[in-house]
């Protein structure tokens, strides 16, 4: 447990009133001022809790669940959904603790199979209830999406309706449609945060298929530069499918890029399918926590 002493923040002000909190798990904190406040923010990016002590009454805290991410699948394999993504605001909570769990990423399910589901993120406990779904796994080709998941994704479809994953609503949206033209297929994308997953497309007449584009994440407020990217304080997109003539548009808000490498940590973004093995591995989720000091 790593407690903070009094002058390195354990005894942390709101509007002038004092608490203590200590904290377990990896975990950074950010202090930065918007919109007029001052504010603190604990981010975990491995599971642990938060202990508070002393709450002034009437004080309110904000939270950001974001669960892992799905992986994409493998074989001309649908991208797969991001982790469920939830914003709370103005929550009073009680002297107690806090546990937040960090889903991780979805894993590569293998040769020729889906992409695994992401895992849960929560946070709950002193009064905070959050609890996120984990981004479905991208398909491979002949199979649907996975209506359980924030964003599952739908595959190209040989001998179905290439039916897309359903998202989970106020978690995340749909993934795009597959597509079959001439025995030529195309994947569907993720589903993200923001923008449902795209849809395979074809191309030269017909005789080209492109996947669908992942769908965008969406900004939180509560994160404070926490990306090193060019789309900072963004989570939750989803990852291009891929097709027989390559990968759909990668989505603009912190997603899947078209290649095997793993997403970025704590993004909870899904990964992209793949046409000749396994796909990209999704990124895991976070859970931050922050308060008004003064």
């Amino acid at each position: 447990m790593v407690i903070r002493p009094a002058d390195h923040g354990v005894v942390a002000s709101s509007g002038g009133a004092a608490f203590e909190y200590s904290t377990t798990g990896t975990t950074t904190e950010r202090t930065y001022s918007t919109g007029g406040n001052n504010y603190r923010s604990i981010q975990w990016t491995t599971s642990g809790a938060l202990v508070l002590a002393g709450i002034p009454a009437g004080m309110v805290f904000d939270s950001l669940v974001v669960a892992g991410g799905g992986c994409g699948g493998y074989y001309y394999g649908a991208g797969a959904g991001a982790g469920g993504m939830i914003e709370t605001t103005g929550t009073t909570l009680t002297d107690g603790t806090v546990s937040c769990t960090v889903g991780a990423g979805g894993a590569s399910g293998g040769s020729g199979a889906d992409g695994g589901n992401g895992s849960a993120s929560s946070a709950s406990g002193a009064g905070l209830s959050v609890s996120c779904t984990g981004g479905g796994g991208g398909l491979v080709y002949v199979n649907v999406g996975d209506p359980g998941h924030s964003g599952g994704s739908g595959g190209a479809p040989i001998g179905n309706a290439g039916t897309p994953g359903a998202g989970i609503v106020g978690q995340g949206l749909r993934s795009g449609y597959g597509q079959n033209v001439l025995y030529i297929p195309g994947a569907g994308g993720g589903g993200g945060k923001g923008v449902v997953g795209g849809n395979a497309y074809t191309g030269d007449g017909g005789y080209t298929a492109i996947g669908g584009s992942g769908g965008d994440g969406a900004t939180s407020l509560l994160a404070n530069n926490t990306t090193t990217t060019t789309s900072r304080d963004a989570f939750a997109g989803g990852g291009p499918g891929h097709g027989q003539s390559g990968y759909g548009a990668v989505n603009t808000l912190y997603g899947s890029a078209a290649s095997t490498a793993v997403r970025p940590a704590n993004s909870g973004a899904g990964g992209a399918g793949w046409s000749g093995g396994s796909g990209t591995v999704g990124g895991s989720g976070t859970v931050i926590i922050r308060w008004i000091e003064s």
